[in-house]
């Protein structure tokens, strides 16, 4: 693809349409979703056209293109989440460091200079990073927003993986949670000075308060996955509240958020093995228990 004209041509758009897209706020719409430590997280995603544009741009451009080893996060077919902990099984000591406004961090500059490096055309660089951006930076919500992420970070993982791989060290990025395990702490701790120069130098933010290092004494969590005793477990406080969920909604004929339900259990069974048996049978001892009917399907969703 040499020019704005061929690209309108595989979109089966004029020019004039794609480029009213870069310039028109319009096309996004934000909303905000609560995070862990009770904040709201912004976000800014597209609307008809330019969602069907990042898509195209998604899966005929960027997905032609790998991200690095240690990148666990976004990436089709892979259970990144669950490979990522898995990653650390074994080592006894973990350090792990967050970026902070990691897509805000991420700048025109960066997306642009990114599509340069793909051996796209200036005009066509600017466009895609115009059509892929928000306000000057990433947007989280947008559909190129993950991909993009991580090949922006390819390089700073592979001069990670370079110190990593010298001190024999395992190193893993999910987004912007970077951890790092070994078993010498030593080791980790006089590290910590190395990472965090590489961090800045690569243009990103360090955020202190979740920088921890985690102890064999410890409980071992990664990207919410424990990690202790060699075995991969979902955080207790999750299992408790599906469980409760459960029950009081089978109990009063009314399971809220139905569907939000069912993907706490099914991201459940995908690092737990047997956690899906372990509900079925819940579900049956709680139907029984209250004399109910099993009018949602659970039973039969689980089974599948």
């Amino acid at each position: 693809m040499k020019s704005i004209k061929d690209f309108a041509k595989e979109l089966s758009l004029d020019v004039s349409t794609i480029e009213k897209l870069t310039r028109d706020n319009f096309n996004y719409y934000h909303f905000t979703i609560p995070k862990g430590n009770g904040e709201k997280r912004l976000i800014t995603a597209p609307k008809g056209k330019l969602k069907v544009i990042q898509k195209w741009i998604l899966v005929n451009y960027l997905e032609k293109f790998a991200v690095s080893e240690c990148a666990t996060a976004f990436i089709k077919g892979k259970q990144g989440i669950r490979v990522n902990a898995e990653s650390h099984q074994g080592n006894k000591y973990i350090l792990e460091f967050d970026l902070k406004d990691f897509f805000p961090n991420i700048s025109f500059w960066d997306v642009q200079n990114l599509f340069l490096r793909m051996n796209l055309s200036q005009k066509l660089s600017i466009l895609f990073a115009k059509l892929c951006t928000y306000d000057g930076y990433l947007p989280q919500g947008a559909i190129t927003s993950p991909y993009l992420s991580n090949l922006i970070c390819y390089d700073l993982d592979l001069k990670l993986l370079e110190l990593c791989d010298y001190y024999d060290i395992t190193y893993t990025r999910y987004a912007d949670d970077l951890t790092f395990s070994s078993d010498e702490l030593y080791l980790l701790l006089s590290l910590m000075k190395d990472i965090s120069n590489i961090i800045r130098y690569y243009g990103f933010k360090i955020n202190y308060e979740k920088t921890k290092v985690l102890l064999p004494s410890n409980k071992q969590t990664i990207t919410g996955i424990t990690v202790n005793n060699g075995e991969i477990k979902v955080d207790k406080k999750l299992k408790r509240m599906v469980r409760a969920k459960l029950y009081y909604g089978i109990k009063n004929n009314d399971i809220k958020n139905f569907d939000i339900l069912l993907g706490f259990i099914s991201y459940i069974c995908s690092i737990e093995i047997g956690y899906k048996s372990k509900m079925v049978s819940y579900i049956k001892y709680l139907l029984k228990k209250f004399g109910k009917n099993d009018i949602w399907g659970l039973i039969n969703i689980l089974d599948k």
